[in-house]
């Protein structure tokens, strides 16, 4: 992985450094794979997700720096991908049976919506 100003570059994915995400652009979902510290944005082809598929457009990757990063990396899991999606995630689940995949997944988003609330566009 190599890192400069402006640019990640890691494998054959480069994504550029942002400070905000901008509208049509969502958290990636790619577990562990990004540079602690930064949370990775991708861009789904509109044509393809039309026809029901989920390809990302990787001649526009961006990443933006985060405190909590691997918070909010582990709290997307299922399509929670913003406030808005967490918050009505929470709202639905007020109090989900212990242990159960809703009831880890409280304990993420919780742990993760302080920081989701900082970044722009999210």
């Amino acid at each position: 992985m190599e890192i400069t100003e402006d640019k990640i570059v890691y494998g054959k994915n480069t994504f550029t450094i942002v400070n905000e995400v901008p509208d049509g652009y969502k958290i990636w979902n790619i577990g562990p794979y990004m540079l602690k510290g930064f949370i990775p944005l991708c861009r789904l082809k509109q044509e393809l997700l039309q026809k029901g598929l989920y390809v990302i457009e990787k001649d526009c990757l961006l990443a933006i720096k985060s405190e909590g990063s691997d918070k909010i990396m582990a709290a997307i899991g299922g399509g929670y991908h913003t406030v808005a999606l967490m918050e009505k995630f929470l709202s639905d689940n007020p109090e989900p049976k212990k242990d159960s995949w809703e009831a880890k997944q409280v304990s993420r988003i919780n742990a993760a919506l302080p920081y989701m609330k900082k970044i722009k566009g999210l």
